[in-house]
């Protein structure tokens, strides 16, 4: 029986990895809302964003670069050379009877922190994920917030 490239994703691709650039604990990964399965993040249990992928069958570093400026919100700027783009071929995936052996899947993705944006201010401004509804927001780095706005206002996390 054949498995879809999004049950592909959740089976090869979203094994947990260690947090990146903040504690170096377990960081899983969690598709984002909204995005209908194309966008995930690999995020803490602090919610630190160590990562943001986007899953799409052709080069979708713009869309990437897009989603993740608008939710930085003009706070980091977001360069071409900060996405970076792996491709994924049908015998990675399980996937070896739905192709000829071309490439079936490209990951764009976003590393926090990496490179030229390396800073070791504890307030740099960091982008977390909501442990309450799961959304992306801005925070300084040394914050003890797990929650968004929304959520802390609504009573839906700790502060």
């Amino acid at each position: 029986m054949a498995i879809s490239i999004v049950d592909a994703v959740r089976s090869k691709l979203s094994a947990d990895t260690s947090c990146y650039g903040h504690c170096k604990s377990p960081a899983h990964h969690h598709m984002i809302n909204g995005t209908e399965g194309q966008i995930a993040c690999f995020s803490c249990g602090g919610g630190y964003v160590s990562r943001v992928v986007m899953y799409s069958a052709e080069d979708g570093t713009e869309q990437l670069k897009s989603f993740v400026s608008r939710t930085v919100n003009g706070v980091m700027e977001i360069r071409d050379e900060d996405i970076r783009v792996a491709t994924r071929h049908p015998w990675e995936m399980g996937l070896e009877e739905n192709s000829a052996g071309e490439v079936i899947l490209r990951e764009a993705y976003w590393t926090q922190h990496y490179r030229r944006t390396k800073s070791d201010d504890p307030a740099r401004a960091t982008l977390f994920r909501c442990e309450s509804c799961g959304s992306l927001f801005m925070q300084p780095l040394n914050s003890a917030a797990a929650t968004c706005t929304g959520c802390a206002h609504a009573g839906g996390g700790v502060q």
